[in-house]
């Protein structure tokens, strides 16, 4: 779930999966989707994107990485919903030149829909 703040002038959101080392993405994408900014409301919406990669491992760890495409320079952004809970999924940030961890925001809030591409 997510919302905007801080203004309109939010640009669309991509989002990534990503293999991981550690707790970190890695690598480049395997798949990318993207949001319409006008497809995440003011309010606490439920927003999907379709990532199509056919080589998931089972058991395999994976970065689900959302990216606003044009930060605001007036501050104009996304609030992503978390639980609090700190149990498998937890949020972290891209700094440009690395990744840092933030178990302390607690999970996010993920519904992974996967499929057979064979068996569809």
């Amino acid at each position: 779930m997510s919302r905007a703040i801080g203004g309109t002038t939010q640009t669309p959101v991509t989002v990534a999966l990503y293999a991981t080392a550690g707790t970190k993405p890695t690598g480049a994408p395997l798949a990318t989707a993207t949001i319409p900014a006008p497809a995440v409301g003011t309010t606490d919406t439920v927003v999907t994107a379709a990532l199509r990669y056919d080589g998931l491992v089972d058991g395999a760890p994976y970065a689900v990485v959302l990216r606003q495409q044009t930060p605001s320079p007036s501050n104009a952004a996304y609030e992503w919903a978390t639980s609090g809970s700190r149990g498998v999924q937890g949020f972290g940030k891209g700094t440009g030149s690395g990744w840092t961890a933030e178990s302390n925001l607690g999970d996010g809030w993920l519904t992974a829909q996967t499929s057979d591409p064979d068996a569809l």
